[in-house]
């Protein structure tokens, strides 16, 4: 069990390209959907409320984290086949196999088309809804969980927002807003950039909290994979 655990989170490291710097402290620029960027250090007093504390950024908390970042990765990409190296998607559109990836490009081409009215069909209506239904149900134990937490998870939301240049992120409107209304009335792209924020805040989050980092190891990882996992959260 803790071998497969490892290995998704390996998949999961290695899948981000990012380059393991040390954060710098003015705002840095997320490109969507693809990017290099340093981690970004959460340093806001309200990290110390939560890191390692049970019931708040504990190693389950971690553990739902990195499954969600997974989901996510395979929302956006699908799912990676080493042997193929290609990515194995699991939406179907116009009888194709679709990642979010694809539904936007798809969008965007139809708003060239016809800025004011564009021809999007009943079935990319309908393979969108379903994505936001699964993201939805996939991702309610964390949001649940980030609910008992609201008012010091947004402080960290906040500071992450203005790190990262994502001041109009939907991340700093969660939980003040209709989310069910939101997710349902938002656009391709724009539950793709949802999707990417939720992702690249979850990362600077366990980076930032090294204490639960240290739990989570210890309870799913085997000793000698230890090293490895700490490496991954280095600054280097």
């Amino acid at each position: 069990m803790k071998h497969s655990l490892f290995f998704t989170i390996t998949l999961l490291i290695s899948a981000t390209p990012y380059h393991l710097l040390s954060a710098d402290n003015g705002p840095q620029k997320i490109e969507h959907p693809h990017h290099r960027r340093k981690f970004i250090k959460l340093t806001h007093w309200a990290i110390r409320l939560v890191d390692g504390i049970p019931g708040a950024i504990d190693e389950n908390a971690l553990l739902d984290s990195l499954q969600t970042r997974n989901f996510i990765n395979k929302l956006l990409k699908g799912t990676p086949d080493a042997k193929t190296k290609t990515y194995i998607k699991d939406y179907t559109l116009d009888g194709k196999k679709v990642s979010l990836n694809d539904l936007v490009k798809i969008e965007q081409e139809a708003i060239k088309q016809n800025p004011n009215n564009p021809a999007l069909s009943d079935e990319f209506k309908a393979c969108l809804s379903k994505m936001k239904l699964d993201f939805k149900i996939f991702t309610k134990p964390l949001l649940d969980n980030a609910e008992e937490a609201r008012e010091t998870n947004m402080k960290l939301i906040k500071q992450w927002a203005h790190l990262a240049g994502r001041l109009k992120s939907l991340l700093l409107h969660w939980g003040a807003i209709d989310e069910d209304a939101t997710l349902k009335a938002a656009s391709a792209e724009e539950f793709h950039d949802f999707c990417v924020d939720l992702k690249e805040f979850l990362h600077d989050l366990m980076y930032s909290c090294p204490k639960a980092r240290e739990f989570f190891k210890k309870a799913f990882l085997p000793e000698h994979e230890w090293a490895k996992f700490d490496k991954a959260f280095e600054e280097i």
